[in-house]
């Protein structure tokens, strides 16, 4: 079984995306035109999400690295933990990977080791994921979707945010997102991957080397000193490494930063059309 993937641009480096834990490609379509003015954008959806069928496989970082669709070597840009997929492909496949630029990567140490408080949230997270699955198979999310969208009040404040992000993307992308959302397939897919996180947080936090492969991580303006901290040791994974704190974007930077983020992206390009 294929994922599906698209393709945006015909010039350039390729430049492919990596969406965040419960995203499909969609949460690209704010940027992704944008950045295939200069370059061929590759967006997929993951096995489970969006228009992919799922695979029986766990959902872990290092699983996921391995099902990334590449034929050619690319720029990875990765959101939130879709970053510490890109990653993972750099240290175990660099040879599929130019260059990274890495958007508010998920912060390990939240996850790992296990805690009260972090276990509490996944056993939450999955409770949800089990509803919502309930609910799409009963067909009331699709209006519930509707109902918040108009009356977003009503809503509790994580998804009075969510709502808030997604009205930054194209609105032609908002009845294929709540299209995708209306599938029980979207919330079992989203439970697996909580399933695994501690597992993925656990061997994402061994910080491998990835040589000289140039390295943007771009941390939200939100994020406490010890979460940069974090992100400081993710550029340092590279010995071209740098790391960059939006002027005012909170976790979801592409849609709240656009220009800041294209620009990294274009300057990655920029660097790597540079002679040696």
């Amino acid at each position: 079984m294929s994922l599906f993937s698209k393709q945006l641009g015909s010039a350039g480096p390729l430049i492919s995306f990596e969406s965040g834990i419960a995203a499909s490609h969609l949460n690209w379509m704010g940027i992704a035109p944008r950045v295939a003015e200069f370059g061929r954008v590759f967006l997929y959806d993951r096995a489970g999400y969006g228009y992919s069928p799922p695979k029986p496989e766990p959902r872990t970082a290092s699983q996921c690295a391995s099902e990334v669709p590449l034929q050619e070597p690319a720029i990875l840009v990765g959101h939130s933990f879709g970053s510490l997929i890109a990653r993972t492909v750099a240290e175990k496949q660099p040879k599929l990977v130019q260059a990274l630029v890495l958007i508010d990567p998920i912060v390990l140490s939240e996850w790992w080791p296990e805690t009260d408080a972090s276990r509490r949230r996944l056993i939450h997270g999955q409770r949800v994921a089990r509803l919502l699955t309930w609910a799409a198979r009963a067909r009331i999310i699709k209006p519930g979707i509707a109902l918040f969208s108009r009356n977003p009040g009503k809503a509790s404040p994580a998804a009075q945010q969510l709502f808030d992000e997604l009205k930054r993307l194209p609105p032609e992308t908002w009845p294929v997102i709540r299209e995708h959302w209306s599938k029980p397939q979207s919330f079992i897919t989203m439970r697996r991957y909580m399933e695994a996180l501690s597992e993925s947080c656990r061997e994402g936090l061994q910080f491998q080397s990835i040589g000289d492969i140039p390295l943007t991580v771009i941390s939200g303006a939100h994020l406490p000193e010890e979460a940069l901290r974090e992100h400081q040791r993710w550029a340092q994974c590279s010995t071209r490494g740098k790391h960059l704190i939006a002027p005012s974007g909170r976790h979801w930077v592409h849609l709240d930063e656009p220009d800041f983020v294209i620009e990294a992206i274009r300057e990655t390009c920029q660097q790597l059309a540079q002679p040696a």
